[in-house]
């Protein structure tokens, strides 16, 4: 199947997005594994990104949805808008602007934000340290589906068409 073909917008989009990434990455010293270890799994489990996919953003051989440049910008610690806009979604964009980054959402300490996730974490039990990682990745889920329910929400407040294409 041969690839699809690229306006010089879509190009332009794409080039501009993989410049911010990998300046994101090159900030956090981070491979692109790093990237999608990151961003997580979904709710079967599966990793969000893939390694393909990541390395068509990095290449400038694509961009990212809003919901996954949202997601990367997140697991990056990065603003969101500036991701957004990286993608060209500048209405979008605004919506974000100024929205400060959040770096624990890339790497948080260990139970710093959660006393339940700490006392499980503190346990010698190593059943307790399992516990603790599932109920990290569900909250990383339900984190980024509320996030996700944030932006299709600013969308139709622009009137902005729903996204139907998640790559």
């Amino acid at each position: 199947m041969a690839p699809r073909r690229q306006t010089p917008g879509q190009r332009t989009s794409a080039t501009a997005w993989a410049s911010w990434v990998n300046a994101a990455l090159a900030r956090r010293g981070w491979q692109q594994s790093d990237l999608i270890r990151a961003v997580g799994t979904d709710t079967d489990g599966k990793p969000v990104l893939s390694t393909s996919r990541v390395s068509q953003w990095c290449s400038g051989e694509q961009k990212a949805s809003p919901d996954k440049a949202v997601a990367v910008a997140q697991a990056l610690g990065e603003n969101i808008g500036e991701a957004l806009n990286a993608i060209g979604e500048t209405k979008l964009a605004q919506a974000f602007r100024g929205a400060a980054p959040q770096p624990e959402a890339a790497a948080p300490p260990q139970g710093a934000f959660d006393p339940f996730l700490a006392r499980l974490r503190a346990s010698a039990d190593p059943e307790m340290h399992k516990l603790a990682d599932v109920y990290e990745r569900d909250v990383s889920r339900v984190r980024r589906l509320v996030e996700l329910e944030l932006l299709e929400l600013e969308r139709k407040r622009q009137g902005l068409p729903a996204e139907k294409d998640g790559t």
